[in-house]
């Protein structure tokens, strides 16, 4: 289970819960980096490490005040508090223990546990990390977002086929970069709280509906792309399949109103297939060759 859903089911008696989805919205960008984790968790997450050496120079000083300065103490801005460290990190190990993708991390909270808890020192933690785990984690979860560069969403195989859909047929022009780049923080930040809303498929009904698309254009392409990243990744969670088709009643009305969809004989169907490491072929588009002139937002077609 990803850390943001382990959130969301047991956000009741999470601890801390403000401060642990900050950290872990902290964190998620660095997942790749174990230095960056590392450095990241000593500043931030060991205050109470910290103090532990402050007082031990405090009785240092004491012994040998006229060969040292006084220490001093001050605690890092947007650390945790020394007094709640600990309890923090047993907590934020909860959240994360099931979530591959922060293998750095959990390696940690881990080791820790080896070395503090005799429960833990019988029964040790298996955290060692696996740096291809996390990588895969990372590319399946597809929360790696947002970014700030277009490319670095389409050094991917998945991310570039949809990309091709929305630039052949006109739906974004290649030169628009930053809108294209919207397009894809705007889905994967839906396809992430879908997933949150899993067990409660009305709540992610209403949640597309009510998110801030700039037009119904934008509306039908983005809910589109969660629809087929739900079945290129996610297609064996039932609860999430009974979410996408809340989406796909959403999806379908716009299609309606936006393109007049007529199911006829002179409809022309283009599926766009993409091909998994397993080599199992999936749908990801059913585009008609009308879509071709959707940049000039007609609201009518004609059939070729």
């Amino acid at each position: 289970m990803r850390a943001n859903e382990y959130i969301e089911i047991n956000k009741g008696s999470i601890k801390f819960l403000s401060e642990i989805k900050k950290v872990i919205a902290d964190l998620l960008p660095l997942r790749k980096d174990k230095i960056a984790t590392d450095a990241y968790y000593e500043k931030f997450l060991m205050n109470d490490w910290r103090y532990e050496r402050h007082k031990n120079d405090i009785q240092y000083y004491q012994l040998n005040g006229d060969v040292t300065d006084k220490p001093t103490y001050q605690e890092i801005d947007g650390a945790i508090n020394h007094h709640n460290a600990k309890d923090f990190r047993n907590q934020l190990f909860e959240v994360v223990q099931s979530d591959q993708s922060f293998g750095y991390l959990f390696f940690q909270l881990g080791v820790e546990k080896n070395r503090t808890s005799s429960f833990h020192k019988n029964h040790p933690v298996q955290c060692v990390p696996d740096t291809i785990k996390i990588m895969k984690a990372i590319s399946k979860y597809r929360d790696d977002y947002p970014k700030d560069n277009l490319d670095d969403f389409l050094n991917d195989s998945f991310n570039y086929d949809q990309y091709n859909i929305l630039t052949e047929n006109s739906v974004f022009q290649p030169n628009e970069t930053s809108k294209i780049l919207g397009f894809f923080n705007n889905a994967f930040c839906i396809y992430d709280n879908i997933r949150c809303l899993k067990n409660k498929p009305t709540q992610a009904n209403s949640f597309c509906e009510q998110y801030g698309f700039e037009d119904d254009l934008q509306k039908f392409w983005i809910l589109s792309f969660v629809i087929q990243t739900i079945n290129c990744f996610e297609s064996e969670d039932e609860q999430l399949v009974r979410c996408k088709k809340e989406i796909e009643k959403i999806a379908k009305a716009l299609e309606k109103t936006l393109y007049q969809v007529q199911r006829s004989a002179q409809f022309k169907i283009v599926k766009f297939t993409y091909q998994q490491a397993r080599g199992q072929k999936l749908i990801i588009s059913v585009l008609s060759t009308a879509f071709l002139n959707l940049v000039s937002l007609k609201m009518k077609i004609k059939m070729q």
